[in-house]
């Protein structure tokens, strides 16, 4: 359909280009939160939460030397796909500011937290598998 959409804009002079730019946003599914957030720095945590004060958010507290944290990134953003309409996804790397593992007392990585209106109400520390934050998220999407 595409194709025969430009073929027929030929005719009219109108540039490829720009009708293939214009359509690039039809091709993609639009999500309520473009994309897993990569905070590194207490202030744009900070912002998000302030930003979105009744939104459900999962927090996941992880650092690039840990081998339990990357292994749990593919969970991470298959979860991202299942629930972005329900929940923003953050990443916080805690090796660039030590400051915010500390507002949520994160002792241990991987941690994944869930908040709801500001609030704490989910802390799971160590890995976990799809299966088991799944029936947190599931439980907490509705809370």
């Amino acid at each position: 359909m595409i194709k025969m959409v430009l073929n027929g804009l030929e005719i009219s002079q109108t540039k490829k280009v720009e009708v293939l730019e214009a359509l690039k946003g039809l091709q993609k599914p639009q999500h309520v939160f473009h994309d897993v957030q990569d905070i590194r720095n207490f202030k744009e945590l900070d912002k998000l939460l302030a930003d979105n004060p009744n939104v459900k958010m999962v927090l996941d507290f992880w650092a690039e030397y840990c081998g339990p944290c990357k292994a749990f990134s593919p969970i991470f953003e298959s979860l991202y796909e299942r629930f972005f309409e329900e929940f923003i996804f953050v990443k916080l790397d805690i090796e660039h500011d030590i400051r915010i593992s500390h507002k949520y007392k994160i002792t241990s990585i991987p941690t994944q937290i869930i908040i709801k209106n500001g609030s704490l109400v989910y802390k799971h520390v160590g890995s976990i598998d799809y299966k088991g934050l799944e029936e947190k998220l599931e439980r907490f999407k509705n809370f």
